[in-house]
């Protein structure tokens, strides 16, 4: 990870910041919802990921497949988001069934009608709780888009995780 120092050059009085960027993670591009990258399903199984923020303006998007849950309860997922050195994150989260809307979806003990919710912090994490099959004891297959960004940036370059998985 690169940081910002601050040269100066004696004599002249002149002061220059040098930064070195650092260098893009695997993902890019993915600034926007739209250039989400995939990385794969969320199941029972721990699915991890690491990235970094190559610049401070730089914000990344992800997205995830849902397979059906294995249990028969209605599934509870989790997403847990954590920067280097414990610098704040915000997260916003996109849902969306495959087939139709969700007959329910909560997000962080919130009972929502709009399937986007968000979070901040240092580390922050979502909770989620959805059907998409009101009609039998499958809750069915969804996908969701996550995009990360720093409120405040204080260095150049920070790495971070994500963590989601099923209960």
């Amino acid at each position: 990870m690169a940081e910002c120092g601050l040269a100066v050059v004696l004599g002249l009085g002149v002061t220059i910041a040098a930064c070195e960027p650092c260098s893009p993670d695997e993902y890019e591009p993915n600034d926007a919802e739209g250039e989400a990258s995939a990385v794969g399903d969320i199941t029972t199984d721990l699915n991890e990921i690491d990235a970094n923020f190559d610049d401070q303006q730089d914000a990344d998007c992800f997205s995830y497949a849902i397979p059906e849950p294995i249990s028969e309860d209605l599934p509870i997922l989790y997403i847990e988001f954590k920067g280097a050195d414990r610098e704040e994150l915000g997260a916003t989260l996109s849902f969306a069934c495959d087939e139709g809307d969700p007959a329910m979806f909560f997000c962080n003990g919130e009972e929502l009608t709009d399937t986007t919710c968000s979070v901040n912090g240092k580390e922050p994490r979502f909770r989620v709780t959805y059907d998409c099959d009101d009609t039998s004891d499958k809750v069915g297959k969804a996908s969701l888009r996550v995009c990360v960004t720093r409120p405040d940036p204080a260095k150049l370059c920070t790495d971070y995780s994500i963590r989601a998985y099923f209960n």
